[in-house]
Formats: structure tokens, sequence, C-alpha cells
């Protein structure tokens, strides 16, 4: 809850443990903040960006049962497969040239007509993550690794995932490299 203390209008106040320099907020004005923060559009150099994911804001809304959001910040401003920042995506995950190059690879050529090189192979990746408790598995389609995957995942949803790593579900069992069963 914080540290509360009492002033002399009888309004009880908090130390609020996402703000710096000892902010005192009462509740009522926390659950303020935490709603305008979630309904305003983000900016994380905002004075209220702290306020947005924060669980004793929700708590002093009455919002408190709510699956928390995940924050948009910089992870909606990078390129998924490259990481570099950017302003424009296709498909809202890539970049233009990430995507110029992923087309070479599933044609085959780049524009002069040549097999593209050093270009990692087009994949579809399984990735699995805790969902109330319950291990799922998604299978996300032309990716270059497994953190394109991740990443994709995460932009493409407003909750927070927890990923895990679990066994392909095909799991084949690895032969002894000198016989029998290993």
């Amino acid at each position: 809850m914080g540290n509360l203390v009492d002033v002399s209008n009888n309004v009880e106040m908090f130390l609020c443990p996402n703000h710096t320099g000892n902010l005192r907020l009462s509740r009522g004005s926390c659950a303020s903040m935490w709603q305008r923060a979630r309904s305003e559009r983000y900016e994380p150099y905002s004075p209220i960006a702290a306020c947005y994911g924060c669980s004793l804001g929700a708590q002093h809304a009455g919002k408190s049962d709510e699956k928390m959001d995940r924050r948009p910040g910089h992870i909606d401003r990078i390129c998924t497969r490259c990481h570099r920042p950017s302003t424009r995506f296709v498909y809202g995950c890539i970049c233009v040239s990430c995507y110029n190059r992923g087309r070479e690879v599933l044609l085959g050529k780049n524009a002069r007509g040549a097999p593209p090189k050093r270009l990692p192979p087009m994949l579809d990746v399984d990735v699995a993550y805790i969902d109330g408790g319950i291990t799922r598995r998604v299978s996300v389609g032309l990716v270059s690794d497994l953190m394109e995957a991740k990443l994709k995942m995460v932009r493409k949803t407003r909750q927070i995932l927890r990923f895990v790593h679990a066994a392909p579900q095909n799991h084949v069992r690895q032969m002894s490299l000198f016989g029998g069963n290993g």
C-alpha cells in the first residue's frame, strides 16, 4: 500500500512507490491518474507514464480484478526482425527493409535475379506461453528465429505474456551414437 501519511485536513495520503521524489497521493488522485494514464495515448516521458500498469492505481480505481495490460513503449517502435527503430512497419511488425529481404528469401532471388546471400531462412516457429496457469502453444509463421516470433506475439497483444520453454509436441527420442536406445 505504501507508507500512509496523515495530513491536517484528514485526507489519507501515501507515498507512491512508482514515482520518484517521495510523491504523496490520496487514493482518489491515484485512481484518477491511473485512469487518465490508461485513457490517453501512451507517452513514455509523460509524468503519469508510471501509472499505466500500476496495480496499486488499479486497486484504488476499483479495477484490481482486471488483467493488467502491458504498457506500449519501445517494443512497439522497433522492427521485430532486425531490432532497429522504425516508423513504417509492414504487417505491423517488420520494417520495410526486412520485409523486402524476406520476400527475396521466399522467392529465392533478389532484384537482380541472383540468389540472396547471408539471409536467414524463413521458418514456422512454435512458441509456448502461460495464459492463466495453462501452457499454450502458438505457431508463428514466416519468421527468421524464435526471438522474432516472441516479439511478434508481444506486439500483437496488449496483455503481458510469460514465455516458457517446452519440448516440441512431436518430440522424437534421440538414439545413442553407439547403438541402443540411449
